[in-house]
């Protein structure tokens, strides 16, 4: 594999924003768009928004793609929300059953703010990397096997310390594999074709979360193989992705010379000169930390809100999240809706709809009922969300042709940080606003604000 190109001067197409224009000369927003372009055509695929950006390809996905994208995600969140959900926090209990809240909260939080910083440098490295077996490939392959070979060094830990520092290696190479694999759609998809993408992507997401705490709720009683089994399974399907998915050679692609300075620079992506773009990554924010503050303490409201224990509480898990397939099957038909109609915001504000009642539920019904009603609601509120808004991001892209991973990779922040940031945030929240309501309350309010502030985005309806 060649790393990324050492002499490059810039990041790949970053037409506009903070930088100076001397770090970015016409070079290398030529390099960009023939990079792009020639990869894609190659590959089978097209540029996404080539129909209106006059490239003059046919827009089409290569015929493996959407379902390789489809298991490729469920094994991901397969992995990591059953790892992040159900095995760190049994493992938790274990070691500090009396401090379990602050723990987890230091084990994910620590964890997740490396993969939050690693996901767009990840992403603007792979957008540079010149390498036979493409730009995204070899982050994957590599990130795969390190992922996997984390976990299955988990078996056997019985610290916090060691915890927070295995899953912290863990989230950084599954974010060195999942950020150039976000990239994926904006390199090989068209704009049209991107609401059907993101449906299909967000199945896959919600299938393989779900099904992945079922299968670590079953496993919670036998952690060690639970992790080995787990690790295993991250580094085939990542593997098998680009085995059926392979990218055209970028290695005779032009290289320029590298300025560290000017690279670091084109993370800033002015508000001022892109404020849709701003604006999404905030509402991307807000909706994910009110979903994922009381996802992450799931476990632990069963046991000390509706007053379980540990094992019932493991079981419930595993049939709730099953039956919270359906709602979720449901709002992921979203995606492709949202294509016929050429619209995204309808659909962004009803799934802020669904997941602020959602969380009336537990408030008024502190009991297994009101917890199952809330995750059913929230599910189909989850689902329409990432459907509807993936495809929205990806239009909303300052630049859709050179430097999507990096600002992709950006926007994955606004995915990275809220579940990075929930344990720590839920932690003060229980321990200052009386317990659980003040968790559930705080959800409410931010889905509240996630649909507000996506109201002054014109370009896209």
């Amino acid at each position: 594999m060649n790393s990324p190109d050492s002499s490059s001067a810039d990041i790949p197409g970053r037409p506009h924003d903070a930088m100076s224009k001397g770090s970015v000369g016409s070079a290398v927003r030529d390099e960009a768009a023939t990079d792009t372009v020639s990869t894609r055509a190659e590959a089978g695929g097209t540029p996404a928004g080539s129909e209106s950006e006059g490239v003059g390809l046919t827009p089409s996905i290569p015929r493996r793609l959407l379902p390789s994208l489809a298991l490729v995600n469920t094994g991901l969140l397969f992995v990591q929300l059953g790892v992040m959900a159900i095995l760190v926090p049994n493992l938790i209990v274990t070691i500090d059953p009396s401090g379990k809240v602050g723990s987890l909260a230091l084990a994910t939080t620590v964890a997740g703010l490396v993969s939050m910083l690693a996901q767009p440098l990840v992403g603007a490295l792979s957008d540079r990397t010149r390498s036979r077996f493409g730009r995204r490939t070899p982050w994957i392959v590599v990130g795969a096997v390190l992922a996997g070979g984390s976990l299955l060094a988990m078996t056997g830990i019985r610290s916090v310390l060691a915890v927070t520092i295995v899953m912290t290696i863990f989230q950084l190479t599954a974010a060195a594999a999942g950020a150039p694999l976000s990239a994926v759609p904006a390199d090989r998809i068209p704009a049209s074709r991107l609401g059907a993408a993101s449906g299909v992507i967000g199945l896959g997401i919600n299938v393989g979360a779900v099904l992945g705490m079922v299968a670590a709720a079953r496993l919670a009683a036998q952690l060690d193989v639970a992790f080995a089994v787990f690790g295993l399974l991250i580094t085939v399907v990542l593997l098998l992705f680009v085995l059926l998915n392979r990218e055209e050679s970028t290695a005779d692609l032009e290289r320029v010379p590298f300025d560290w300075r000017a690279f670091l620079r084109g993370f800033w992506i002015s508000p001022r000169k892109h404020p849709e773009f701003a604006l999404v990554f905030v509402a991307r924010f807000l909706f994910v930390l009110c979903f994922y503050l009381p996802f992450t303490f799931q476990l632990y409201i069963l046991t000390d809100y509706v007053k379980m224990d540990i094992g019932s509480a493991n079981s419930k898990i595993a049939i709730l999240s099953l039956i919270a397939l359906i709602p979720t099957a449901l709002g992921l038909l979203g995606g492709c809706f949202s294509d016929r109609v050429g619209r995204r915001k309808p659909f962004i504000y009803a799934a802020s709809f669904f997941m602020l009642i959602s969380y009336v539920f537990p408030l008024i019904m502190p009991n297994l009922a009101g917890v199952a009603t809330m995750l059913m609601i929230s599910s189909l509120g989850f689902g329409l969300y990432m459907a509807a808004d993936a495809a929205f991001m990806i239009q909303l892209l300052p630049d859709r042709s050179g430097a999507a991973g990096k600002d992709l990779g950006i926007l994955n922040v606004a995915t990275q940080g809220p579940q990075a940031l929930s344990a720590a945030i839920g932690a003060v929240l229980i321990s200052s606003l009386g317990g659980y309501p003040g968790l559930f309350v705080s959800g409410m309010i931010a889905s509240l604000l996630a649909a507000v502030v996506i109201i002054p985005i014109k370009s896209v309806r």
